[in-house]
């Protein structure tokens, strides 16, 4: 029988220039605790938010997670602490954190049901809960379930559980050789289709049978590079699909990132789609891309079907990678600087 998850349930909403945030102990119960409001500039809080990404994507390109220097990695999680402190401490007062992080530390997956997608949930750290403090995702896995004001179209389909799918930018193929070939290897012992990316219908025509689907590709100010000039955009994401209840890994720098004029591009796919996304707001170049789908792989292969949260819950404690005591190391990302839009407890499959 499988083990049954700890699950919290908390909302968080902007309105009228307040936070307004409660917490549940299931999803049809009544709120546990209602916290209050609390007074918010939100221009104020997205600068915060761009200087924190800024912050991360300048270490990882200096390569302070990868080096042997612990002092180096000791600071860097000290700063990440301070910046994800000071992000909290901007939405929530102390009574609040502390509510709030004691019902995510006692549960396995957090729902967040927010119009605030942008915040970086996963990376905001307290110092009102235990000794030392907390992330909010130090003991649990964070799943964001957004708000959607548009009516989904008919659904498309989707294919059979253990069909994986990686689409990659052919620009970035061409540019990561080494990298690319190693992936190539990978997915066909695996049996797993690897599609190099175009145009917008032959992605989502490639898409339409893809239980899973793991993206490879540039991300710049134009949107997720397809080829040579070609971008899927914000203004994409309704006219070109994916399937419902899919699971859409982007691993794409900055797919997560709050755009000033619209929500980052994760959080409209998995509204618009209905499916989940898996996305990160910070610097993941080709070859972390090719290791964490790696990594995935050989989960599945071991554990056999599951559903995201297993997996997720895995891969932030990978015994090679994953945080020991007060350090950090380079599989952080997934606890950190990954996002997870709309269900986490998708079904992903198993490969053979």
């Amino acid at each position: 029988m499988p083990e049954t998850k700890r699950q919290a349930f908390c909302d968080v909403h902007f309105e009228g220039g307040d936070v307004i945030a409660a917490h549940f102990s299931g999803i049809f119960t009544r709120a546990r605790r209602r916290y209050p409001p609390k007074k918010l500039d939100r221009e104020a809080l997205n600068q915060l938010i761009t200087r924190y990404w800024d912050f991360v994507d300048r270490k990882i390109r200096e390569g302070v997670l990868d080096g042997d220097d612990a002092v180096s990695r000791q600071k860097l999680l000290d700063e990440l602490k301070a910046r994800g402190a000071e992000i909290a401490g901007m939405l929530f007062s102390k009574e609040t954190q502390r509510g709030i992080w004691k019902a995510a530390a006692e549960s396995d997956v957090f729902v967040i049901s927010t119009n605030l997608p942008e915040v970086p949930w996963e990376a905001l750290f307290s110092r009102e809960f235990g000794e030392r403090g907390l992330f909010l995702s130090d003991k649990c896995v964070i799943q964001r379930q957004l708000d959607s004001e548009e009516e989904l179209a008919a659904p498309m389909g989707r294919g059979n559980a253990s069909n994986h799918l990686v689409c990659l930018d052919p620009i970035l193929e061409r540019e990561e050789k080494e990298c690319a070939h190693r992936l190539v290897e990978h997915l066909e012992s695996l049996g797993i289709s690897l599609h190099r990316t175009s145009t917008k219908d032959a992605l989502e025509t490639v898409a339409r049978d893809a239980a899973v689907i793991h993206w490879i590709c540039e991300h710049s100010k134009e949107g997720l590079r397809l080829e040579t000039d070609v971008f899927y955009s914000r203004r994409d994401v309704d006219a070109h699909r994916f399937p419902t209840s899919c699971v859409l890994f982007m691993l794409s720098c900055g797919a997560g990132r709050h755009d000033p004029d619209c929500t980052a591009l994760s959080a409209g796919i998995a509204a618009a789609s209905g499916c989940t996304v898996v996305a990160p707001s910070s610097v993941v170049a080709a070859q972390a891309a090719v290791r964490f789908i790696m990594d995935m792989q050989a989960l599945l292969r071991r554990d056999g079907a599951t559903n995201l949260s297993d997996v997720w819950s895995r891969m932030k404690n990978l015994p090679v990678g994953g945080r020991q005591a007060d350090d950090v190391g380079p599989r952080d990302c997934y606890m950190l600087w990954f996002g997870i839009y709309g269900d986490c407890d998708t079904a992903i499959g198993s490969v053979a």
